[in-house]
């Protein structure tokens, strides 16, 4: 199980969906179930083809360490 540390850029970016009126229940959800160290459903998963794959590797080695 992890602890979960919210930034303050998280939390502004909560609240303004909030205020739009989004359903955060989903991303509540994305959250708890990364918090208790279990595997998202595909849905969730990032693919390979995204503007992120070059900070992948980085982030990899990062949370190995």
């Amino acid at each position: 199980m992890y602890t979960v540390k919210f930034t303050n850029a998280y939390k502004k970016s909560y609240k303004l969906m909030k205020k739009r009126g989004l359903d955060l229940s989903l991303l509540d959800e994305v959250v708890d179930t990364l918090r208790q160290g279990k595997q998202l459903d595909s849905k969730y998963r990032d693919h390979g083809c995204g503007y992120r794959f070059p900070f992948r590797y980085f982030e990899n080695l990062i949370s190995h360490h």
